[in-house]
Parts: C-alpha cells; structure tokens; sequence
C-alpha cells in the first residue's frame, strides 16, 4: 500500500509542477498608456478570460517585439 501511495503523491507533484511552469511561461509585461504610450508596467498574461488592468481600472497592453514603442497586444490578468 506505501509504495502505491508514494507513486500517487509523485505523480501528483509532477502534474502540479507542470502547471506552476506552464503558467510562469505565459507571463508577459503589460504596460499601461499614461502618461505616456508604454509608459507604467503592469505584470499580465498572454491568454486567459479576464482584460489585464491596473488598480485604477485602467487597461494594460503588451509589446509585440521588446524594442517597440507602441503596446498593441490585448493582455489577460495574470492568475496566481
């Protein structure tokens, strides 16, 4: 029965490993446009439900390529 129960809680951890990885990856940083575009940086992700906003409500988005100077990608609220 121990060994059984040992290869259960390993499974289990690798699965939640898996996903601790999977949602570390799709971390991106959104940047909020005031004062200026690209301007206030915001922690988001790239997929999810929920528009990626700061605490004032106001919208962040992400940077397609690390040198651009305007945010056009639509960003999702980072889940922990």
């Amino acid at each position: 029965m121990l060994p059984v129960m040992a290869i259960a809680f390993a499974v289990a951890g690798a699965f939640a490993s898996n996903a601790m990885e999977r949602d570390q990856s799709t971390q991106k940083t959104g940047y909020i446009d005031a004062p200026r575009p690209c301007s206030v940086q915001v922690k988001c992700a790239t997929s999810g439900n929920i528009l990626c906003t700061n605490q004032a409500g106001q919208q962040a988005y992400g940077k397609i390529n690390p040198n651009d100077t305007t945010c056009p990608q639509e960003l999702f609220r980072l889940v922990q």
